[in-house]
């Protein structure tokens, strides 16, 4: 008797990075309670480096072309044929845009369910419902490490608690100040009985603060940045013990990696993007009335939302979360 899947499913993310990095424990959930599937996976060429070297998905397709949709059209009517030849049994939109909508209608699937892209509640969650409401064997996953067909771009040392420092929010209303990071390294070198090495991934955004931090702490500090590829950052992560990080595609890949993560954010919506499980803690500004607020800049000019948090309160926040 052949072992071949009998049905075909086709999950849809085709951007952004982050975004897209949330789907996979949700979708490697289905796939070990769901065995019967073959599993493929639709993304854009910028977010398809880690997703090629899972394992659960049969196969990845890549979609090309530039950022503006006027411009992705072509690309995108040139590869329906070929997803028409699949004949999925189920099209799992976990986009729901114009763009991943036409596709799932033009594929005619027997069964389908979409992402709801603007309820109050975190991305991850809203992952979940949209597998959930396809009515198959499901449940939440565990947040565990990722066996991905890639080995890091440097040896790693098992001795020592290898700890991620990413200051690395798209905003400057999302960045903790660097000083603070400063601070609160010390304590964690004071503190800790066991050796440490700071771990900084990353491309220019964090360039200067990263070669900053590495003459503070020349000792303890392994400065990755710009010297990594997306998928051979997320190999690294799952060799990490802890990930201090503001709002960023590093800080999804810690968390739904099992990784003992410290979220930081200033003006994100965090009821969105917030980490999930009892591995993560966040310190947000949903409390403040001009939280969440979204903007690039700070309207007060100070950042205070993030400037609030002492690097000591970070540092126990770091100590419950190593403890737990």
């Amino acid at each position: 008797m052949s072992n071949k899947p009998s049905k075909k499913i086709l999950f849809i993310r085709l951007q952004a990075i982050g975004d897209s990095i949330i789907t996979y424990p949700y979708i490697r959930e289905f796939v070990d309670r769901n065995p019967d599937f073959e599993v493929h996976f639709l993304t854009r060429s910028y977010a398809s480096g880690i997703p090629q070297h899972l394992k659960f998905f049969n196969r990845v397709w890549i979609l090309k072309g530039k950022k503006r949709p006027v411009h992705r059209l072509p690309f995108t009517l040139l590869m329906l044929p070929f997803l028409r030849l699949q004949q999925y049994d189920i099209v799992c939109d976990l986009q729901n845009n114009r763009e991943s909508r036409l596709i799932r209608r033009l594929l005619f699937p027997k069964k389908h369910s979409s992402f709801d892209a603007y309820s109050p509640i975190p991305a991850g969650e809203r992952v979940y419902n949209a597998i959930n409401n396809l009515g198959l064997n499901y449940s939440r996953p565990n947040f565990r490490r990722y066996n991905i067909n890639i080995e890091p771009c440097i040896k790693l040392d098992e001795n020592v608690l290898k700890v991620v420092v990413n200051p690395a929010g798209y905003f400057s209303s999302r960045n903790w100040p660097h000083d603070h990071y400063i601070e609160w390294a010390k304590e964690v070198l004071e503190y800790s009985r066991k050796k440490i090495q700071f771990v900084l991934i990353g491309i220019d955004r964090v360039e200067a603060f990263a070669k900053a931090f590495e003459l503070e702490f020349p000792e303890h500090t392994l400065n990755l940045v710009n010297k990594t590829s997306l998928s051979q950052a997320f190999a690294l992560i799952q060799k990490m013990d802890f990930v201090l990080s503001e709002d960023s595609g590093l800080m999804h890949m810690a968390w739904v990696s099992g990784v003992k993560t410290l979220a930081i954010f200033g003006s994100t919506r965090s009821d969105w993007s917030r980490p999930l499980g009892d591995h993560t803690m966040f310190l947000d500004s949903s409390d403040m009335e001009c939280g969440n607020c979204m903007l690039a800049t700070c309207k007060f000019g100070d950042n205070r939302c993030l400037t609030r948090y002492s690097s000591k309160l970070v540092f126990k926040k770091t100590l419950e979360l190593l403890n737990d």
